[in-house]
Formats: C-alpha cells, sequence, structure tokens
C-alpha cells in the first residue's frame, strides 16, 4: 500500500510504471496476433515453404518457431509428404513447450501430430495425442474440433460408445458458441453411427432433431445430409415409410448441388428401396440411371455393385441375355480392378442366370468357379486373419511403449512446469522487492538532493569557472582535431550517431580496404559470421545500407 502510495503521488513515476505496463500489454498482444500476421503473409507468396523457412533461420522467439514449425508441416501434409510433415510437427511441440505458459500451439502441434498418425493409420497413437492437446485450448471451438477428431477415431477404432461420448462433448461446445452449423453436422455423425449399431430409435431421434435445428437455422446442405443419413435408417429399419420422399429431395438437391458423389450414392439407395418394396422396374430404372452417372462422371467407386444389381433386376424380369451383358461387365470391371470379393457372387448370379436359360454346363461351370473360389478365399481369409493377429499383437507392443513414452514426457511436462512456476514465483518476488528499494532509494535521493541545494548554489560561481576553463580546453581540442581531420581531408565523426567500437571501426576500415568478408575474418582471427554481425551493426549505427555507402562514410568521416 505504501509503494502504491508513492506511485499515485509521484507524476514522474506513475508515468514511467504506466509505460513499463502498456510495453508488457503489448507484447500479450502480440503474440496473440502473430498467427494472423503470418496467415496474411503467406496468402500472396508463391512459394511459403522457401517463406517459412527463411523465418525459422531468423527467428529466436519460441513462440513464433512453434507457429513458423506447424505452418511448415501442414505445407508438408498437403503435397502428402507425412515424415516431414510429423518432424516439423514435433519441432513445433518442442517450441511450444519451452514457452512458460501453457499456450494454445502445444495443443495445435499435439493435434497435428495425431492427424499425421491418423493418414498413416495408427488410430490408437492418434487418439493418445487428439487427448493430449484438449487441456492446452482455451479455444472453445478449437477442444471441440479435438473432441471431433476423437470421435472419427474411436468410430474407425471399433469403440463406438466412445465415439458417442466425444460427439456430444463437441456437440454441447457448439452449442455454448450457438454455432448451429456445427451442431447439425455432429447430430447427422450420432444418428448414422447409432444406424450402423442398429439402435434405430436412437438413430432417428438424432436425425430429425438435426433435421429440425438445419431448418430452424437454414442450414440446406446440414439438412439434406440428416435427411439422406434418415433415409437410410429408415431403409434398415424396414420402417420405409417416407423414404421414396426424403431421398427425392436429396437427389433434387444434390443435383442443384452438383455433389455428384452424394447424388449417386443416393440415387443407389432409392433403387435399392423400390427392389426391396418389389418394384421391379421402378429398380431398374434407377439402377441404370445410376450406372449412366457413373459413366458420365468418372466416380467409379462401387461401380460393379450397380453392374451386379442391373444384372439380377434383367434376371428377375426374365431377361437373360442382358442379365449377363451386366453380370459379365461387372466380372470384368472387377478384375481390371482386383475386386476379388465381387467375384463369388457374380459367379452365383452367372450360374443362376444359365440355369434359368436351361443352360446347365454353363450353370455348373460357374458354380464350380464359385465353389472353388469360395475355398480359396477361406485360405486367405485364414492367413489374412493370422497376419491380423500378429500385427494386432505388435502394435499392442508398440502402444505400450509409446504410453510409457508419454508418461515419463508427461511426468517431464509437469516437472518443467513446476520448475518453471517456481522461477516465475521467485523473479516475481525479486522485482517486487527490487522494485520497493528502487522506490524507497528514489524518494531519499529526492530529500538529499533537496538538502543539497544550497549548499550547489554557494558553489555555483566557481563551477561556472571551471565549466568554462573545461570548455576552453575542450575548444582548444576541437580545433586542434579539425586541424588534423583538415589535413586528411575529413570531417569528424558526426555526434548524433552511435560511437563505433574498436572491433567495428577496424572491420570498417578493412572494408576501405576493399576486402571480402573472408579475407576481413582471416585480417582480424575472426569468424566471418562474426565480421558480418560488427558490419550489421556498424552499418546501423553509421545510418548505411551497404559497402559502397560505408565507404563514401568513411571516405568523408574520421571513425
Amino acid at each position: 500500500m505504501v509503494i502504491l502510495k508513492i506511485i499515485l503521488t509521484d507524476q514522474e513515476l506513475l508515468k514511467s510504471v504506466s509505460i513499463l505496463l502498456l510495453f508488457v500489454c503489448t507484447l500479450g498482444f502480440a503474440k496473440e496476433t502473430y498467427l494472423d500476421t503470418l496467415k496474411a503473409d503467406l496468402d500472396g507468396i508463391e512459394n511459403p515453404k522457401e517463406h517459412l523457412y527463411k523465418l525459422l533461420s531468423t527467428e529466436s522467439d519460441y513462440y513464433r518457431l512453434a507457429v513458423i514449425s506447424n505452418k511448415l508441416g501442414l505445407e508438408f501434409q498437403k503435397e502428402s509428404k507425412l515424415d516431414s510433415a510429423y518432424y516439423c510437427h514435433k519441432k513445433a511441440l518442442g517450441f511450444a513447450l519451452r514457452v512458460s505458459d501453457n499456450n494454445e500451439e502445444v495443443g495445435v502441434s499435439y493435434n497435428k501430430i495425431g492427424i499425421i498418425y491418423y493418414y498413416r493409420g495408427e488410430l490408437d497413437s492418434a487418439i493418445i495425442f487428439f487427448e493430449k492437446s484438449i487441456p492446452y485450448y482455451q479455444d472453445k471451438g478449437l477442444r471441440a474440433n479435438s473432441f471431433n477428431n476423437l470421435a472419427i477415431m474411436h468410430k474407425y477404432n471399433s469403440a463406438p460408445d466412445m465415439a458417442i461420448e466425444k460427439y456430444l462433448l463437441a456437440f454441447d461446445i457448439y452449442k455454448e458458441l450457438k454455432d448451429t452449423v456445427k451442431q447439425v453436422f455432429v447430430l447427422s455423425n450420432i444418428g448414422a453411427l447409432y444406424n450402423d449399431l442398429s439402435t434405430y430409435d436412437k438413430a432417428e431421434e438424432y436425425l430429425n432433431k438435426g433435421v429440425g435445428l438445419a431448418q430452424k437455422s437454414h442450414d440446406k446442405d446440414g439438412e439434406i445430409h440428416c435427411k439422406a443419413n434418415l433415409s437410410k435408417t429408415l431403409i434398415d429399419s424396414k420402417k420405409n415409410g417416407n423414404v421414396a420422399e426424403l431421398l427425392n429431395e436429396c437427389i433434387s438437391h444434390y443435383e442443384q448441388t452438383k455433389e455428384y458423389q452424394y447424388l449417386i450414392t443416393n440415387k443407389n439407395n432409392l433403387a435399392n428401396y423400390y427392389d426391396e418394396q418389389g418394384q421391379k422396374k421402378e429398380a431398374l430404372n434407377s439402377y441404370l440411371e445410376v450406372l449412366d452417372l457413373i459413366e458420365s462422371t468418372g466416380i467409379e467407386n462401387g461401380k460393379e455393385a450397380v453392374l451386379i444389381n442391373v444384372g439380377t433386376s434383367y434376371q428377375e424380369l426374365g431377361q437373360y441375355k442382358k442379365a449377363l451383358f451386366y453380370l459379365n461387365s461387372a466380372l470384368i470391371f472387377s478384375k481390371e480392378n482386383n475386386l476379388v470379393v465381387r467375384y463369388e457372387p457374380i459367379y452365383e448370379n452367372l450360374s443362376s442366370v444359365y440355369q434359368s436359360m436351361n443352360k446347365l454346363d454353363s450353370s455348373l461351370y460357374y458354380k464350380n468357379l464359385q465353389i472353388a473360389l469360395r475355398d480359396s478365399l477361406d485360405n486367405v481369409e485364414r492367413e489374412k486373419k493370422m497376419m491380423e493377429l500378429e500385427a494386432e499383437h505388435q502394435n499392442k507392443e508398440l502402444n505400450s511403449d509409446l504410453q510409457f513414452t508419454q508418461s515419463e514426457l508427461d511426468e517431464t511436462e509437469k516437472r518443467r512446469a513446476l520448475i518453471s512456476k517456481s522461477l516465475v514465483y521467485s523473479l516475481i518476488i525479486i522485482l517486487i522487492t527490487v522494485f520497493g528499494v528502487f522506490i524507497f532509494y528514489y524518494r531519499y535521493k529526492k530529500k538529499k538532493l533537496l538538502a543539497d541545494q544550497l549548499k550547489r548554489e554557494n558553489q555555483l560561481n566557481q563551477s561556472e569557472i571551471q565549466d568554462l576553463e573545461s570548455t576552453l580546453g575542450s575548444k582548444n581540442e576541437e580545433i586542434e582535431t579539425l586541424s588534423r581531420l583538415k589535413e586528411k581531408g575529413k570531417l569528424p565523426y558526426p555526434k548524433n550517431l552511435d560511437v563505433l567500437t574498436e572491433r567495428e571501426r577496424e572491420v570498417l576500415v578493412a572494408v576501405q580496404e576493399g576486402l571480402k568478408d573472408q579475407e576481413i575474418a582471416d585480417k582480424l582471427f575472426i569468424s566471418i559470421t562474426t565480421v558480418r554481425t560488427h558490419l550489421r551493426k556498424a552499418y546501423s549505427k553509421i545510418d548505411v545500407r551497404n559497402r559502397a555507402e560505408a565507404i563514401q562514410f568513411i571516405s568523408k568521416f574520421e571513425v
């Protein structure tokens, strides 16, 4: 309280403290906005990687180094260079952990490393790093995104309950942020996941909730996405209802937006629905539309399944020649794309068609191919299972090692955080003590100055005489210096410029002599880096930009 009172009653001291606080706040603001500044700089650069490398070579601030390294990692991700991206994000994590406070860039680094593991198919490792990122986030949107990532990992890792739990955590945050678009996205994913679990009532509940929220917020894309998943749930649960209406609405939307992958999926679902309802002609027409769409867009994922469905539809309608044409087309496509899993149903359908045509030899031929394929697939499946078990065993060992390493890293981080806090507290105490001593000393000196004022006034005349004598002596020295410089044809060193060090003078003289950096280093027995450092400082002091301007300065002024 005494210190505060002194600060408030002394205007000069109050001004100094205010400037100091403003400087500290400015530094904090600069840290927060550096990421935005870097993004803006990269937007107008043709080769962002080269620019980021240059920044890494010149930057010394750990927070900025972390941001730059993560940006560089993203550039490598765009090129699918996962090893290089992983290295950059690990470096970013190291830089971020060296920052004194628990900044969000630590969480960002963990999250990006998790994404690399996801791309590599190492889901357990991805989960570990996504979970580690969450405590570092102050931004709720970033935390929600990490929960989303965790949900996706758990879904693909055959842990649907954990996936739903993480989706709900993300949903709560998006609800708090009033981000309805992402709320709808999460509700759609939860509904689709419940559908995969055959928990159809729950799936309908979340999907209907998503549809209602999307309609309320005028999110047409989200509404259609939910309705597409809802139609699939109704088909799988055999409820039918307004499936055709929902699918036709989705198809109309995707035709307008030209999202052909979704359009193909929904048209195929509509064909499947007609097929299950016994509407064979409508199903066939829809399958043919899907096939035409696949041919026109070049999106061939699932083409063999559509060809099989067209062939079986023609078989059920008694048009066997067309059935054979499409089934053989499906077989050719499957062989071209090595889709061995599709051979058996094709052989089975071909055998059935030939039997319906009373061509028993051909029917028996494809039946034998089907049996032989099934036997070979059984052997392959057994070998595959053994390989999966071995891979699972090795993966468990690797995860165990990784968890041990992570636990050691956690302990190291805790110790580092504790030491950092102790150092910060100690530094604060020292600063407060020094600040207090400084204030009391400042007040003491002020009183002493007032007491000495009379004494100084009595000595004023004598002091003025001494100053005059000193000034005359200084003037004589200046006259002698000017005479000497006049003989050399140079002007005295400008008083408004910072004084050069002895080494800086030596380096500048060597530059005037025409020596290169390496020659100067050899002459003065210093490194070339030191030479360039002295040159940079000397250039700054004498206000020049290059060697030519430096030589002009030396020729004009005495250094």
